[in-house]
């Protein structure tokens, strides 16, 4: 699957079209709110292991460029080793768990709803999935999956 198909799917697929970005520069942890047109501007084509198959994989990857750009408009919420506070999580879940106590009531708990079905938080009745520079959006074998191509 080329990018653009497998980001024209995973936008039809989702729950959420709103995005929570976040990157660190200078240790420096930074977010900005975005959304779809906006974060696919980002996203680069990958491959999965060829042990988990070799198959395309969709990952948000800022260039230096990038990041500058997007401080402009950023805001700080923490500095490099609140991705590691927590150990038993990794840092995109760290990052999530940030990202939702400091912007909703809630208290992060680490879940597994499937993209389609739910953001990572509803602020204002709104779906939005948080992400953290290099994580990966989506997956050929998932998409192909969920779609049964």
């Amino acid at each position: 699957m080329t990018l653009e198909t497998m980001l024209n799917l995973y936008n039809i697929l989702s729950a959420s079209h709103l995005y929570i970005l976040g990157f660190l520069f200078n240790g420096i942890l930074y977010y900005v709110a975005m959304n779809f047109e906006q974060m696919k501007k980002f996203a680069r084509l990958d491959r999965m292991s060829e042990k988990r198959g070799g198959l395309a994989k969709v990952r948000i990857k800022l260039s230096k460029a990038q990041k500058l750009e997007l401080l402009k408009m950023a805001t700080a919420c923490g500095i490099e080793s609140d991705l590691a506070v927590d150990e038993k999580y990794n840092r995109g879940d760290n990052f999530e768990r940030i990202i939702t106590e400091l912007l909703t009531a809630e208290k992060w708990s680490k879940n597994s709803v499937p993209f389609n079905i739910s953001g990572d938080i509803a602020i204002n009745g709104e779906n939005i999935q948080i992400k953290l520079d290099g994580c990966e959006i989506t997956n050929e074998k998932l998409l192909r999956k969920m779609v049964r191509i």
